[in-house]
């Protein structure tokens, strides 16, 4: 485990520097270094910057030294040091947040529940300033954190209790996969932690070279379509950006892989275009896929292009049935060049979901086979879509089975926005005269 008494020690004898040597061209006092390296007390920060100058301290081993250093003007200067790179190393704070969100609080919510001030939960959330013991104990139970969660928080920096050799940047990506089909598998619970811990790890690699900054696109994007699919979309919003800029950014053979951009761009427009109402949120949406439609060849791409461009063109008041029609059609054109039936499966979904918003329910039924029972996310969004198609066709008795299966498997997932979407699928059936 890397500590900063260690690292002081380090890089002093490796410059062969006596104590009294380097608290001489520091100025800072020999007894005062030996605490530090003893790790008796802790270095204020314009004392450390002092030492780091004398030691001639490259900014790769100032982050390092900084993010050891558990106080929140560290946490300020780290993030300065970030230089260009789009929001900056994770820290306790992040979590703090995301496990707010997670909950569906406001932070003036939050801090109503332990009896402080609303902006005292920002500056924790900032890492600015941090809770006494007692305090972070209450608010972690009343955002219902896992145990897992409390320690790395009780360290007052973001440090997961998890301190196994260190994987290869370049693996980093795959890990973060496996959190994604993990949260998609109903077992997200400690997804905010691992995808943290995750970037954590990538951020020194993303300062030294290319290959570290493609590894962090990558896990933000897969942290972006883990949020979108359990409808925190405002945060994966946020990640995206990031992701997409990266993509902007970076030359052709070290740009995040297609999935991780094709996530991104799907978060940033909205995974779900049913939620897009007003005419300019659906205009920027289209704006923003025909830009990346060229960046690349790939039938897959294409077909995520289209697909995404037509439940747009298909979404808000006035829908554009003529072009999202045509924009349907070509995702399954692209899905049946790649010869795969989980991707026509898709598109036809997006067909149906276009008929649906065009008021052709009937043929919407068409486009559609009856989902398979699986435990998933993505298996309670098809359930879902054929639950309303079934609605708004009329078909109440069988539309009323398959609300009750939806049901139960958002009771199985326990997604409190599942939840949500089936509550208001219950709603349209109970308004066009189903079953109660």
């Amino acid at each position: 485990m890397e500590t900063l008494p260690g690292l002081l020690r380090e890089w002093r004898t490796a410059r062969d520097l006596s104590l009294g040597a380097l608290a001489l061209k520091a100025g800072v006092s020999k007894a005062t270094l030996s605490r530090w390296e003893a790790g008796v007390c802790q270095p204020n920060i314009p004392e450390l910057e002092a030492v780091l100058d004398a030691l001639c301290a490259a900014p790769e081993q100032r982050f390092r030294a900084l993010s050891l250093l558990a106080a929140p003007r560290a946490v300020r200067r780290v993030r300065e040091l970030a230089g260009g790179i789009p929001e900056g190393p994770p820290v306790a704070g992040d979590l703090l947040r995301a496990m707010r969100l997670r909950r569906g609080l406001s932070s003036e919510q939050a801090a109503a529940l332990i009896g402080v001030e609303s902006s005292t939960v920002s500056r924790w959330e900032r890492s600015e300033a941090w809770p006494a013991p007692d305090r972070l104990h209450a608010l972690c139970f009343a955002l219902g954190a896992r145990e897992e969660e409390v320690a790395a928080l009780s360290c007052g920096v973001f440090r997961p209790p998890d301190e196994r050799e260190e994987p290869p940047v370049e693996h980093l990506p795959e890990l973060a996969k496996e959190t994604y089909r993990r949260a998609l598998s109903g077992q997200g619970w400690l997804m905010d932690l691992e995808f943290l811990t995750l970037l954590r790890k990538a951020w020194l690699p993303a300062l030294r070279h290319a290959v570290g900054r493609r590894a962090r696109a990558d896990i933000l994007a897969s942290y972006a379509a883990s949020l979108e699919a359990l409808g925190r979309s405002a945060e994966a919003r946020q990640y995206s950006w990031a992701v997409l800029e990266t993509a902007r950014q970076a030359p052709r053979g070290l740009r995040p892989g297609l999935g991780g951009i094709e996530a991104a761009l799907a978060c940033v427009g909205g995974s779900d275009p049913s939620r897009l109402t007003r005419p300019a949120a659906v205009q920027q949406a289209v704006k923003l896929n025909e830009e990346w439609l060229s960046f690349s060849q790939e039938p897959l791409w294409e077909f995520f292009r289209w697909r995404q461009m037509a439940g747009y063109l298909a979404a808000g008041p006035c829908p554009d049935s003529d072009a999202a029609d045509e924009a349907a059609r070509r995702a399954l054109s692209a899905a049946e060049r790649m010869g795969t039936g989980p991707y026509y499966r898709m598109g036809s979904m997006t067909r149906a979901l276009v008929l649906l918003r065009t008021g052709r329910a009937r043929e919407a039924i068409a486009c559609l086979t009856p989902p398979a029972d699986k435990v998933t996310v993505s298996a309670f969004g098809e359930t879902a879509l054929w639950t309303e198609v079934l609605t708004a066709a009329g078909e109440r008795e069988e539309a009323h089975t398959w609300l009750n299966r939806l049901s139960a498997l958002a009771d199985r997932l326990d997604y409190p926005h599942l939840r949500r979407r089936v509550d208001r699928l219950a709603e349209q059936h109970q308004e066009r005269g189903g079953q109660g």
